[in-house]
Order: structure tokens, then sequence, then C-alpha cells
């Protein structure tokens, strides 16, 4: 079982993608322990946040991995947002650092610790103020650990926006950015790298899915 915990800003889209990428792979558990809950209800047909099976994901609000049994699932994958204290990092396999450039979000991820294998990623650029290096002073780390940034986007967030009323949406629907943000987090998890060859063809796949 491989754990990802994504952390950072509390916009669902991201953790929705990627679960449907993992789910072409195998199953996947997804958890929403974030503050808002916007995947729960995101996902929710009937307006509960009742946990939700969807060919090969099951998603779920508020659980304790500590008194869960998650062992019939290939990934878990833990969305938690800013409630950083709240959800451990200590136990993942990978850990998706992903906030915006907002204070309140890197205060909320600046001082996590016990993580096999971090991930930096920031979304919502908007402004030429704060660069690599001083977003890596600020959180604490080597510039070089921070492996992209998001420019704030229109078609992502009207993607977002479909999401939370349809409770569908769809990688073809993103920005290339975003895209490629996925492209890369995948190849760390299912251990490809910069096999682009592989990787776009998952992602070919993953526009199929209805």
């Amino acid at each position: 079982m491989t754990k990802i915990t994504y952390v950072g800003l509390e916009r669902c889209d991201f953790v929705y993608h990627l679960a449907l990428i993992l789910s072409l792979q195998g199953s996947v558990l997804v958890i929403d322990n974030s503050y808002n809950l916007d995947l729960i209800d995101a996902v929710s047909t009937d307006g509960t946040r009742e946990m939700r099976e969807w060919k090969n994901i099951v998603f779920a609000a508020d659980v304790d991995l500590k008194t869960t049994d998650t062992s019939d699932f290939e990934y878990v994958l833990v969305y938690a947002g800013l409630a950083t204290k709240e959800n451990s990092v200590a136990e993942d396999n990978f850990t998706l650092i992903m906030p915006d450039f907002t204070k309140m979000a890197i205060e909320a991820v600046k001082d996590l610790d016990d993580m096999a294998k971090p991930i930096y990623i920031f979304r919502d650029k908007c402004t030429k103020k704060y660069t690599a290096k001083s977003l890596a002073m600020l959180l604490g780390i080597n510039r070089k650990d921070i492996v992209g940034a998001m420019n704030v986007s229109a078609q992502d967030l009207g993607a977002y926006v479909s999401l939370t009323h349809n409770h569908y949406s769809n990688v073809k629907f993103l920005s290339d950015e975003m895209v490629e943000s996925l492209k890369y987090v995948i190849g760390e998890i299912f251990g490809i790298g910069n096999d682009y060859k592989k990787i776009n063809k998952i992602i070919k796949h993953a526009k199929k899915v209805k």
C-alpha cells in the first residue's frame, strides 16, 4: 500500500484528478480530512458527506487512519489541505506540499517533518514578488526542492467549479501546467520518473475515463 498526503491549498481538484489516475493502476481510498471538505462535497450526488464508491475509488471524509483497515487498497490518498496538525505525514510514502502563495498556507505547511518523500509544488502563482529562493527561505528548505509553481488559471478554476456542480471532471479540461504537475507526481509515485512515453500513455488513458 502506498500512502500519499496532500497538504496546502484547499481546492480539491489536484487530489481528485490524481485519484482518478491512480485508480487506473489499482484501488484507491481517498480521504477528505481537510477543513472545508470540498472534495467529499464535490463527489457527493445526494448532498450528504457519506462514503461514496465510484469505479475503483472509495471517497470518504473525516477518517482516522489509526483505526481504519486500509489493506484492501493499493493507494491511500489523504487530502489534508490546511489541516496539517490533525493529519500525520509520518507514515507517508509521498507528501505533496502544494500551498498557494498566501501566508496562511505557507505557515500551515512549513513545519512538517518526518517526510519520506516530500514534493513541493506551489499553486496559484500570481506575483513575481516571491521567487523560488524567497519561498524556500520561508519554508526552510533548499530552493531546488521546489519542483514547480503553477500560475493561477481561469481554466483550472472553471474545471473545479464544474466538478462541484457535476460531481465529475476529466483531465482533458485542465490547464497544461496542471497536467504537467500531475505528470511529475505520477512519475514519482509509479517509479517511472521522466519516462514520458509511459506517463503520456497513462494521461491519455485518464482522458478516456467517463
